[in-house]
């Protein structure tokens, strides 16, 4: 996803200096009306883009191996096919592949694109070369309006294949609650560190700045943990279905932000802490419940307003990111009657109150014809006893 500024005399989207192909827009957070100017729409998959921002105190060779892990291999780089040079420059999003013949990701990464210019893949490094699309078709989530308000909950967008993908998992989707969850955020988006030491230019005022391309030893496939809260419960929250977390910074001896930065949550720092960043829609957003990797959601947006450099723009320590939940009824209706071959799971009903109330008067009456000397094959005192 590019984050971008508004430009108010063009009315168009600006990322770095440069303009993009995205009308303005911004999403208010609270009644209290402070706005995320940097949760923006990229509309077109041509554009700039390197992966998730981590911390720096941990080696990069381990966010390395987490997106490596087999259970992560349903997240691939979406590309156009048609951008000389190919590579990570003709990749400006992700997508999740989540049955043999369809490609979950973000509406506002392929509204109006041509699927002919489509390619994707799970290269950890994307290639110079990019294959010949397979993209038979993009069918947008009907709920999603185009900008981010009401429905962007509904930011989903299902790529249909001419030829199944037989080499890659699908991707299960989760469809419970995973408030306070560790989940895993997987894609190709950019590159930095929370305290932005790897790409300083725009923070001193030098703009455009140049390319970095990675993290020194980073592959452009990169992937990060954090703790999950519920968007919605944010007080006069006006988006609702959002999975959200923030990127927490490193506390000092007292517990307070060596950064200065206050997040919404308060979960400790993860040990592989990261955040998605721009170039990362449509990634994945991953939980494992009962030793099971599932799907949790797709990465919709970004709100740098409680970052350590506010005039930045990057995705530093104080970031809050958020996914459109895989587990919205409209949206699993949506997709099932799309590709009935998708695979959802759901949690397992809670027990009745008659069930509970009818195990209680069991043990109750078990444990009574115990007390009484009734004899009872298996429990109790043995028979003959």
């Amino acid at each position: 996803m590019l984050s971008a500024s508004c430009d108010s005399k063009h009315r168009v989207a600006v990322w770095h200096g440069y303009p993009i192909a995205a009308t303005c827009s911004r999403l208010a957070y609270s009644a209290a009306g402070y706005v995320a100017a940097a949760m923006t729409l990229l509309l077109t998959l041509a554009g700039p883009a390197r992966a998730i921002v981590v911390r720096p105190d941990v080696p990069v060779t381990a966010f390395n191996e987490l997106a490596l892990r087999p259970e992560y291999s349903s997240v691939l780089w979406l590309g156009d096919n048609t951008v000389p040079g190919g590579g990570i420059a003709a990749v400006g999003c992700n997508g999740i592949l989540i049955s043999p013949t369809t490609i979950l990701t973000a509406a506002h990464c392929v509204t109006g694109m041509d699927p002919s210019k489509i390619a994707f893949g799970n290269d950890p490094n994307v290639p110079a070369t990019l294959p010949a699309s397979v993209v038979s078709s993009v069918v947008v989530n009907p709920g999603f309006e185009g900008s981010f308000g009401e429905g962007i909950d509904h930011d989903e967008a299902l790529l249909r294949l001419s030829q199944p993908v037989t080499s890659i998992a699908p991707a299960i989707l989760w469809t419970g609650d995973i408030t306070g969850e560790t989940a895993t955020m997987v894609g190709y988006g950019e590159q930095d560190y929370g305290d932005y030491s790897l790409n300083m230019c725009a923070a001193i005022g030098s703009l455009p700045c140049p390319a970095v391309t990675r993290i020194p030893g980073a592959n452009e496939r990169l992937a990060a943990t954090n703790t999950i809260f519920t968007f919605e419960s944010q007080p006069g929250s006006l988006v609702q279905g959002l999975w959200s977390a923030d990127f927490d910074t490193p506390l000092d001896s007292n517990g307070n932000s060596i950064y200065g930065v206050e997040t919404r949550d308060s979960d400790a720092m993860a040990p592989l802490e990261g955040m998605i960043c721009y170039g990362d829609s449509g990634g994945g957003l991953f939980v494992t419940i009962n030793g099971k990797t599932m799907l949790a959601g797709t990465a919709t947006g970004i709100d740098t307003t409680n970052t350590y450099l506010p005039n930045y723009p990057g995705c530093g320590y104080g970031t809050s990111g958020y996914w459109a939940g895989a587990g919205i009824p409209e949206n699993v209706a949506w997709m099932s009657a799309v590709d009935p071959a998708i695979v959802f799971e759901a949690p397992a009903p809670e027990p009745s109150s008659l069930i509970l109330l009818g195990d209680a008067l069991l043990t109750m009456f078990a444990a009574r014809r115990i007390g009484r000397g009734v004899n009872t094959p298996g429990r109790g005192r043995p028979n003959g006893g």
